[in-house]
């Protein structure tokens, strides 16, 4: 979940009926989505448009270890709100911008509020949505 609503949507990408959209986040992280060619139109998705992106945290999940697969999508920030380190649940991030965004993390995970984390979010679970 974005705190916020606005990131830059960036189509990049076009496979079959399917298109790939690239949203900048804060500067150097970004969101990726599919959505189909017919969804890009109903929401003339193009460079530079502002738009809401949305996932549920259940479809995030959170680390201490940046992912080894870094043509994933992943944020990166600072824990500010996290389960008991023995039990996993919610972690909110907060990214360099000052969005939070929230994921699910495992029990023994060894973060603590303040410590740097990544969340990452399967491009199939980010939804985009228009402003206003």
């Amino acid at each position: 979940t974005l705190d916020r609503s606005s990131a830059a949507s960036d189509v990049y990408k076009r496979q079959m009926s399917m298109c790939k959209v690239k949203m900048k986040v804060c500067e150097g992280q970004y969101l990726r989505s599919s959505v189909t060619l017919e969804s890009r139109q109903l929401l003339d998705l193009q460079v530079g448009k502002s738009v809401l992106a949305l996932f549920k945290a259940s479809a995030a999940t959170v680390s201490k270890d940046k992912p080894e697969d870094v043509s994933r999508c992943f944020l990166f920030g600072q824990v500010s709100r996290l389960p008991q380190k023995d039990k996993g649940g919610e972690v909110t991030l907060r990214l360099p911008n000052g969005l939070n965004v929230v994921g699910f993390i495992r029990g023994n995970h060894g973060l603590e509020v303040g410590s740097e984390a990544y969340i990452q979010i399967p491009e199939q679970s980010v939804v985009i949505a228009l402003l206003g």
